[in-house]
């Protein structure tokens, strides 16, 4: 049987998507340890930096899942303004359940903590309280305001992926792939090349058309079962990654639309082209599962309350071994934690209704 990409790929492209992250978030300046001294096995500071900037190809990771998992919904709800409209309309509900859950914790938490609190945050008056809604509502990418969490920002994209992407899937029902480049066309007119919410917009519209078309059924047919072939098309994957890397390093941030779409369809194409068995695949399943936790509160740990510890091992890799597994550690916490919420308020019962009512 061909190998496409499926459910178990998508959490796994989000496990390196994550993984990806912590690695950008660690590592993406020279003073990222604020003073503490850090060395590299592998490579040097500059490579290091180099590397770890270009590891922001986690965003288009995820959005490409989110695009394409979308997308393959819309497929199976049939057509019709109210069916588009149940299923965003539940998306968005359980997004912001979690994103809540995790909002309030934290910012109880930062009250006693010390850092991050109100006031440091959100200053006073009548403003601080519109800019903790803003954030609480995840809407401070778009508004420019403060945030307690500035890793947050994504939460204004994926905001906005979910009520856009219906209008991505007609679109590209319509026109195909042309909804690309005229996309990529907009955004070198209006000189938003370098804009996230549109180099996701764009990587999200590469994502559904993927799906639509049946891209990687496409591939896996022409690579067949063989193991030498499908070895060939991963390597192949990884030399477009590789060369994104180059253009990166080359280009700084002057070519990210070209580098956003690319970079997440390789990742796709790696996982299509492999077995999708063994102890890697199932450890970036694992770290996928719990993705969204570690996206949130990674940054708490790594730049606020455990900054000096993780730094403080002052080897590259084994500071990103420990802050893999602290923010796995919390994850687990807080998803256990959300799901007994969720039981006990029988949160997701009612979610289901919004399709059924």
């Amino acid at each position: 049987m061909n190998r496409t990409f499926t459910k178990n790929d998508s959490q796994a492209m989000k496990g390196i998507a994550i993984l990806l992250m912590l690695l950008h978030h660690l590592f993406y300046s020279r003073d990222s340890a604020h003073g503490l001294p850090v060395s590299y096995l592998l490579l040097n500071t500059k490579q290091m930096v180099a590397a770890a900037r270009f590891c922001k190809i986690c965003v288009p990771a995820f959005v490409f899942v989110t695009a394409y998992g979308m997308a393959a919904k819309y497929e199976t709800i049939g057509q019709g303004r109210k069916h588009f409209g149940k299923l965003t309309l539940r998306r968005y509900v359980s997004l912001m359940v979690s994103f809540l859950f995790v909002y309030v914790l934290a910012f109880v938490f930062c009250q006693a903590g010390g850092m991050r609190s109100y006031r440091e945050v959100y200053g006073t008056g009548a403003k601080s309280v519109l800019y903790a809604v803003i954030d609480m509502l995840g809407m401070t990418y778009f508004t420019d305001t403060p945030t307690m969490n500035p890793t947050w920002w994504y939460m204004s994209v994926a905001i906005l992926l979910i009520f856009v992407l219906p209008v991505i899937w007609k679109l590209t029902e319509k026109i195909g792939l042309l909804l690309v480049p005229a996309l990529a066309a907009v955004m070198v007119v209006l000189k938003l090349q370098n804009n996230q919410a549109m180099l996701c917009l764009l990587t999200a519209a590469v994502g559904v058309w993927c799906e639509k078309r049946r891209f990687f059924d496409r591939i896996s047919a022409i690579l067949g079962k063989r193991t030498g072939y499908r070895i060939m098309g991963a390597l192949a994957y990884l030399a477009v990654i590789a060369g994104l890397l180059v253009l990166k390093i080359r280009t700084g941030n002057r070519l990210w639309v070209l580098i956003y779409p690319l970079s997440a369809v390789s990742i796709a194409g790696v996982l299509c082209c492999g077995s999708g068995e063994g102890w890697i695949y199932r450890m970036l399943r694992f770290f996928g599962r719990y993705s969204m936790y570690m996206f949130l509160t990674h940054t708490f740990l790594k730049s606020y309350y455990l900054h000096d510890f993780i730094y403080g091992f002052g080897q590259a890799e084994v500071i990103y071994a420990v802050l893999i597994g602290l923010s796995a550690a919390l994850a687990m916490a807080l998803a256990f934690l959300e799901r007994k919420f969720r039981e006990k308020l029988r949160i997701n019962e009612k979610i289901d209704r919004i399709l059924v009512d």
